[in-house]
């Protein structure tokens, strides 16, 4: 990988380890039950609703497509996560990087 700095390097292998020790799926799952939990996930089912709804009204079917649903729920749904949450899951993967990084 010419090109690449020390740090990019490292910032790959760990991406790399995080991937294929299972972490990253580990952490999705506790992501999505907490989400759950909280009604965070309904919450964003209805905001989709909603947006389908209007986008009915004003275009019709033609005018709701995956990638404009996409591009108008993603930034709702990450501005709407719970602060609490996203302080547990910046902790457990903290923890985990201090846990791979070799001293």
């Amino acid at each position: 990988m010419a090109g690449n700095t020390d740090e990019e390097k490292i910032r790959m292998s760990l991406c790399q380890k995080f991937t294929e020790s299972g972490e990253k799926d580990r952490l999705q799952s506790i992501l999505q039950e907490r989400l759950r939990e909280c009604g965070w996930l309904e919450s964003i089912k209805a905001h989709c609703s909603e947006i389908v709804k209007e986008k009915l009204k004003t275009d019709g079917v033609t005018g709701v497509t995956v990638n404009e649903m996409v591009s108008q729920i993603t930034p709702h749904a990450r501005g709407t996560v719970p602060e609490d949450i996203k302080a547990d899951m910046l902790l457990r993967i903290k923890k985990y990087l201090e846990e791979s990084i070799p001293n």
